[in-house]
């Protein structure tokens, strides 16, 4: 339940249903970010093995290297406008 940890709170004092509809707004806010992050991931999979490959190669990239191959990543199509806080 919505920050529980066993012990009352008296700052936290909210209604049974109150607790379970934030739990499951945290839920879905988390789950949300999380397959946001797995599909920038995805997108960006070769360029995610060229720099690992490239950095077990070398063990740097920095200055102008580094800004190119940051400037080549990928945002999903589906960016979320915000995610709230």
């Amino acid at each position: 339940m919505f920050l529980d940890n066993g012990a009352p709170n008296p700052r936290r004092a909210v209604s049974e249903q109150t607790a379970e509809a934030i739990d499951r707004e945290v839920k879905e806010i988390v789950e949300s970010a999380h397959q946001h992050a797995l599909d920038i991931l995805d997108q960006n999979r070769e360029l995610l093995e060229a720099i690992a490959t490239k950095l077990l190669d070398t063990e740097v990239i920095e200055g102008t290297e580094l800004h190119d191959l940051l400037a080549q990543v990928k945002s999903p199509a589906s960016i979320p406008e915000a995610i709230p806080v």
